[in-house]
């Protein structure tokens, strides 16, 4: 490792630690606040368990090839790299993977082509997302805090498949952020600009990625939100 790599590296963990305390500290009298550090930790060492099958074990799969894929995109020079990650049109016979492979690009290219940070940013933004659904739903139904809690922060199948450098991990992420914003508003009613931005994108990240499953949350949500809405006006 050059002291490049050391620079990349440090810079990286300073980033993804700093974060994560951050969100730690506002969690201030939540429920399930004790829970924050092992859970994610726990999420973090599976997606570096699924990165070390996947690699030494199967030498295949998804994880392997958006890795390597990625790793290819990155070689072109960085004028035509960021144009083609963010301007070019995705083919039609691509649409299923070339999403991914451009937003592993972007995580690759923040951390020096580091798969393992790679996979621990994928783990945190999956864990960040399912960690903020269970503070909404145990703030209003305490007595589901262990049940929730088990079930999305620790259920082994749960959280090894949400996690590391896959599509999962991204759409995951996202319905989990999305409901827990669903939850904040049908309890308090209470949205903020940046949760209409994360919804906003989260609806359009899971188009992109697994449009199957984009075609049956979505509608779920609206509906939800219409019968919410519809509640508090009677």
């Amino acid at each position: 490792m050059n002291a490049l790599s050391i620079i990349i590296f440090l810079l990286n963990a300073l980033a993804f630690g700093g974060f994560s305390y951050f969100i730690y500290l506002r969690l201030n009298s939540s429920p399930v606040k004790k829970f924050y550090f092992p859970a994610l930790f726990f999420k973090v060492a599976c997606g570096m368990l699924l990165g070390m099958l996947y690699f030494y074990y199967y030498k295949n799969g998804d994880t392997v090839f958006y890795f390597q894929e990625a790793s290819t995109l990155l070689k072109i020079p960085l004028d035509e790299y960021f144009q083609e990650v963010f301007f070019t049109k995705i083919p039609y016979d691509q649409r299923s993977t070339l999403p991914m492979v451009k937003i592993t690009s972007l995580v690759l290219w923040m951390t020096g082509s580091n798969y393992w940070l790679a996979t621990i940013y994928f783990s945190l933004f999956s864990f960040f997302g399912s960690f903020y659904f269970v503070h909404q739903l145990t703030k209003k139904y305490l007595e589901f805090k262990l049940a929730a809690v088990i079930s999305f922060c620790f259920y082994p199948s749960v959280v090894f498949w949400s996690s590391g450098v896959l599509k999962e991990s991204v759409v995951f992420g996202m319905i989990m952020f999305v409901s827990g914003i669903f939850l904040r508003f049908h309890f308090w009613r209470k949205v903020e600009i940046w949760h209409l931005l994360i919804v906003g994108f989260g609806a359009w990240l899971m188009i992109v990625l697994k449009y199957y499953i984009a075609a049956v949350f979505l509608p779920v949500i609206v509906i939800m939100l219409l019968v919410s809405l519809t509640q508090h006006n009677t």
